[in-house]
């Protein structure tokens, strides 16, 4: 850097109304060590630089600018830019993000990926979508955020423009555009195509994996749990779910067929419960109480359950689908971490959910809440849009 090019940048970013002057010859020695083009860039673009060196001491000013200089230089290389067209994208890169900062250049948006982006920012016209602005003053580290989530779209096959057009779809709907990150974003995408707001809801096409490891685990383990209390790792919270579940299938349960099928002193604690003709079947309001001496001494012995699962699983499976598509009160909302999203709905006492699973929207669940327990309101505390009219 020429003398006079130091002594300009020192007089601009160092000195600045500070009469100490201890400094000044040490400076400039420094500062000639850099590029011409460096002191070029700084100087044209000082009115975008000056805030980010804007420490109280002389000392610490010159630190900053010199950390500054050194970054321009070392990030334009590794982007393959000159210094000037660096420094202008540099400063459209804070100015975007709300950043105070004098390097793009920050694990693990590394220089070259930071120029990526800001060009296809810029060539996009973003930078001045009203979505985009939006999440960019709502969210804390903003830059990051829109780095992974840049990622996960194109992990999942889609592209920046995409990601935009889902930040546009939430701001211009007035939703909550900080539920969007690297979790939920691609999901929130899908959802905004396939279960828009206020457009209504006709319904699951098909069940998904839910929280299971496959689609015919959790079709098999939501029967066992919901209809017959006989789910392998998890006890149903209340067994009178069953008996809506048996009236609503019509599964019937004889009396020949418990006395066959039941341990000898299992049905003895039930017969009563039962018609005396060896034909009749089990009330259904008599279904809580059997499940219940059941499920305390050793559960539905192995050839009962596969019964039921031949003659009644199907019926459950399609149940829930057709259940799904006359809900009320739909609506897109994430887990309270924040991290999952799900399409939830009621139909008169089930409540129906299911979430994406990559690119098809399943149905998860399907069960009848306990009396008291309420999953709406619990929900649509997380709500990020009502797709249902009511």
């Amino acid at each position: 850097m020429k003398d006079e090019l130091a002594a300009e940048i020192y007089a601009t970013f160092i000195k600045r109304a500070d009469p100490q002057e201890s400094m000044k010859d040490a400076s400039i020695k420094i500062l000639k060590l850099r590029k011409d083009e460096t002191a070029d860039a700084l100087k044209t673009n000082s009115a975008h630089f000056l805030p980010l060196t804007d420490k109280p001491t002389q000392a610490e000013r010159f630190k900053d600018v010199v950390s500054l200089i050194k970054n321009l230089e070392t990030e334009a290389a590794e982007a393959g830019k000159p210094i000037d067209e660096y420094a202008l994208w540099l400063i459209r890169w804070n100015s975007w993000f709300n950043q105070t900062q004098i390097k793009l250049n920050t694990p693990p948006i590394l220089a070259a990926t930071a120029l990526a982006m800001a060009i296809e920012i810029q060539d996009a016209g973003w930078w001045d979508d009203a979505g985009f602005k939006d999440y960019c003053a709502k969210v804390k580290n903003p830059q990051r955020e829109i780095f992974d989530m840049r990622k996960a779209f194109i992990d999942a096959g889609l592209s920046m423009m995409d990601l935009c057009a889902t930040l546009h779809f939430l701001q211009q709907h007035s939703l909550p555009i900080e539920k969007l990150n690297t979790s939920t974003s691609t999901d929130i995408y899908y959802l905004s195509l396939k279960a828009p707001p206020l457009a209504g809801f006709k319904g699951f096409a098909e069940w998904g994996p839910g929280n299971n490891k496959s689609v015919p685990e959790n079709k098999a383990n939501h029967f066992l749990k919901h209809v017959l209390d006989a789910h392998p790792k998890e006890n149903l919270p209340w067994q009178g779910e069953c008996a809506v579940w048996w009236k609503t299938l019509d599964l019937k349960l004889t009396r020949q067929a418990a006395e066959t099928g039941l341990p000898r002193f299992v049905f003895d604690l039930v017969a009563k419960r039962f018609p005396v003709e060896s034909t009749g079947v089990l009330p259904f309001d008599e279904v809580e109480t059997v499940i219940g001496v059941v499920k305390s001494n050793g559960g539905w012995p192995q050839p009962m359950l596969q019964q039921f699962v031949i003659a009644y699983e199907d019926i459950y499976l399609a149940t829930a689908l057709t259940l799904s598509q006359t809900m009320t009160n739909v609506i897109v909302h994430t887990d309270a971490q924040g991290g999952v999203v799900f399409l939830m709905g009621l139909n008169g006492p089930f409540f129906v959910g299911g979430r994406m699973e990559n690119t098809a929207l399943g149905l998860s669940t399907c069960f009848v809440p306990k009396p008291g327990a309420d999953p709406y309101t619990r929900n649509k505390a997380f709500i990020i849009w009502q797709v249902s009219p009511k």
